[in-house]
């Protein structure tokens, strides 16, 4: 992800997200193999970036919202 500002673990996440929109952290780091303290790490940034918005819905469960401007780099991520 040379050249793009963003890791390829944070590239990851924005693909995980712009494909379903129904993720949290925990889910995040199931489908990456990692641990959900990690996955929040990587959200952080990116919400820090501008790319992710955290969702807080009625059951307390925290979701992850791609952005416009995540959306705009995960498609120039996608063409590196």
């Amino acid at each position: 992800m040379e050249g793009t500002g963003i890791s390829y673990a944070q590239f990851e996440v924005l693909e995980i997200v712009h494909n379903d929109r129904n993720h949290h952290a925990g889910s995040i780091a199931g489908a990456l193999g990692i641990t959900r303290q990690s996955a929040n790490e990587l959200v952080r940034k990116l919400e820090a970036a501008g790319f992710v918005e955290r969702l807080t819905p009625d059951n307390g469960v925290r979701g992850i919202l791609i952005t416009v401007a995540g959306e705009a780099q995960f498609r120039r991520c996608s063409q590196a």
